[in-house]
């Protein structure tokens, strides 16, 4: 498909949506979109909870210590004193 007949079809399209919504009104569209964000804000909770209801492993991985120097010693040469 070129280029311009994609614009073509894409105008089409974007007139067909703003005609629905002057149609349809306003106020009954902004329902509909305010309950998809309520129902998408949802959806991102209960991910949330599956997630950490189903943890291989628990929140000690994020500040386990696993031997590297740390970042203020590393810094200053390997002696976190000599600053």
């Amino acid at each position: 498909m070129s280029g311009a007949r994609n614009a073509v079809l894409l105008g089409i399209i974007l007139l067909a949506v703003t005609t629905t919504v002057n149609i349809i009104g306003i106020r009954l569209m902004a329902i509909i979109s305010s309950t998809g964000v309520v129902l998408e804000i949802l959806g991102v909770i209960a991910i949330v909870i599956t997630l950490f209801a189903h943890a291989k492993r628990g929140p000690s991985v994020l500040v386990h210590a696993t031997g590297a120097p740390a970042f203020s010693a590393a810094c200053s040469g390997g002696n976190a004193a000599s600053q």
